[in-house]
């Protein structure tokens, strides 16, 4: 792939080879390979069929409890990332292997697709804060937690998240073209389109500001603040319910495993996106961490581990949901005729 900046409707190369650079471009080459094409096979494989086979037992368990909404919701949304993944993967190991014929295929993958990854990966993260402030206040609110939203209502808000984020995102692909590097050239680089030298400063704020930073940003410490309180109501509440006796102990037992399991989920989500917070804060106080800064190798290699993470993070919620879940358990093997 080759970057490029554009200054006065002219391309100009990024600074692939600062001097003062951590990495050079040759290990950031390597970074990459190793992570499309070693990491997203794993990661794929691993996450697919489990994804699939979560859609199939939320979908027959029935969409009548609010729950079942936004953990199908998850799952899709989830499976959809890790096939758009692939595509670039196996468009990226093609350019590996004939870089003549498939060398700008990836590139033109990069310019038109991107926006549909970042979409699905930012809903991943819009659902699972929408998971964690459900259970939060289920929690605080246990008798009129039935009454806070129908499944109806919860379904409409996980449709609107899908289509909000791909509907802000779709300044991604406006804004690149693909461009030859010269005519004797088969290379291709990306370059900006006029569209973005035109509206520069709106795609820049929608993009850069609200999407990938105030939003993801706004996501993590919801979800964050929203585990934490559920975690110590929970345990204020299973030690009160512990030194009283209670008629409902079976059925809050369920609600109890249920809000653990939940915030097990949560809890992957946190710990597979605090490698992006960092790289968001690196950006704001190291000077030339950025994607036309000396820091460019390092940046973009830094940038490449944080997205995979979240891509581990979509690949493990089945593993959670089968080891904290007798129901879904159940029904796995049921599905399977064990």
């Amino acid at each position: 792939m080759n970057t490029t900046t554009c200054v006065s409707a002219s391309c100009v190369f990024a600074p692939r080879d600062h001097p003062g650079d951590i990495l050079s471009y040759k290990v950031y080459l390597t970074v990459l390979f190793v992570l499309q094409c070693v990491i997203e096979p794993v990661v794929v494989v691993v996450g697919v069929p489990s994804n699939i086979i979560s859609c199939v037992v939320f979908w027959r368990q029935g969409l009548g409890d609010r729950m079942n909404v936004c953990l199908l919701a998850l799952s899709l949304v989830d499976l959809c990332l890790l096939l758009v993944s692939m595509v670039f993967s196996v468009v990226y190991y093609l350019g590996q292997v004939d870089p003549v014929k498939y060398g700008g295929l990836y590139d033109l993958l990069l310019a038109s697709f991107t926006g549909v990854c970042l979409g699905f990966r930012s809903a991943s993260g819009c659902i699972t804060m929408v998971i964690a402030i459900e259970r939060c206040l289920c929690v605080l609110f246990p008798l009129k937690a039935a009454s806070l939203i129908s499944s109806f209502n919860m379904a409409v808000i996980m449709v609107c998240i899908v289509c909000l984020n791909h509907l802000a995102f779709l300044v991604v692909p406006a804004k690149f073209k693909v461009v030859r590097v010269n005519n004797s050239s088969s290379e291709t680089a990306i370059s900006l389109s006029d569209f973005y030298i035109n509206a520069g400063l709106f795609v820049d704020i929608l993009e850069n500001i609200v999407m990938m930073s105030v939003l993801p940003l706004t996501t993590f410490v919801v979800t964050c603040l929203s585990t934490c309180l559920t975690v110590v109501k929970l345990r204020a509440a299973m030690t009160w319910r512990g030194q009283t006796s209670s008629s409902n102990e079976k059925g809050q037992g369920r609600h109890t495993t249920l809000t653990k399991m939940l915030v097990i989920v949560s809890c992957v989500y946190i710990l597979t996106t605090i490698p992006w917070v960092v790289f968001f804060v690196a950006m704001l106080v190291v000077d030339g961490f950025s994607s036309r800064g000396r820091y460019y190798n390092f940046y973009w290699a830094s940038a490449q581990i944080a997205i995979y993470l979240s891509y581990m993070n979509c690949s493990l919620g089945f593993y959670v949901y089968f080891n904290r879940s007798t129901r879904f358990r159940r029904d796995v093997f049921t599905l399977f005729g064990c």
